[in-house]
């Protein structure tokens, strides 16, 4: 499988959006010049820095650059849904993803379909709205139970089950992560659960994202991968 990229649980504190606001992202890697909601907006830096990871790597597997930029624009799709022009709607989507893997090598797409990298359903969601992640009818497997109990948007959900299916394969039973660095297995899947947000408890109005500082990465004995 793709390497996990670790670095990037360095990130931020907590910090908040409005559920039924969006923004035009500021971003240098995907060029994205539609909105998106607004607490995606706010994790920019953080998602252009896991995508610029992820297309090195894929650069690095003799693909060619048209084929890695090719790739690069589903991950920079998947990462940053576009809001609707009247700001009602959010739409996730993984692109052409099938089709953009034709250009892999045999191998290489073998491993990026492993790793669910076509999973992501192209659908349009309320973009306001919140309930418990647990009644959207889907059971989690690797996001912990004190993110998937709190109230998500369900375009929030929607990602938050992408998230749990991938991370399935990359931190789940038998990999590599969570063979040889539990600690820092579970701190990863709980970092790319959580960072998708969830409503406040107390204003349904608002979103909050949140990750693990530098020194709570340092204590959960990363690996240098």
């Amino acid at each position: 499988m793709v390497p996990v990229v670790l670095s990037l649980l360095v990130l931020l504190s907590l910090s908040w959006s409005v559920v039924g606001k969006c923004a035009v992202p500021v971003t240098q890697v995907c060029n994205v010049a539609y909105q998106v909601p607004q607490s995606i907006a706010a994790l920019a830096s953080v998602l252009e820095s896991e995508i610029s990871s992820a297309y090195n790597s894929d650069k690095a597997q003799s693909i060619g650059e048209a084929c890695a930029q090719s790739l690069k624009e589903v991950r920079c799709a998947k990462s940053f849904p576009r809001c609707s022009n009247d700001s009602t709607n959010v739409t996730v989507t993984s692109l052409d993803c099938q089709q953009r893997l034709l250009c892999a090598t045999s191998t290489y797409r073998n491993i990026l379909l492993t790793d669910h990298f076509c999973d992501l359903a192209e659908e349009t969601f309320p973009l306001a709205g919140c309930k418990p992640a647990t009644q959207y009818g889907y059971t989690f497997r690797i996001c912990p139970a004190d993110v998937y109990s709190k109230n998500v948007s369900q375009w929030m959900f929607a990602l938050m089950r992408y998230q749990d299916i991938y991370l399935s394969s990359a931190i789940g039973p038998g990999a590599f992560l969570a063979q040889n660095y539990p600690n820092c297995a579970a701190s990863y899947g709980h970092f790319q659960c959580a960072r998708i947000g969830q409503c406040d408890g107390c204003a349904t109005d608002t979103v909050v994202n949140y990750a693990y500082t530098r020194e709570q990465c340092n204590a959960s004995s990363l690996p240098n991968l």
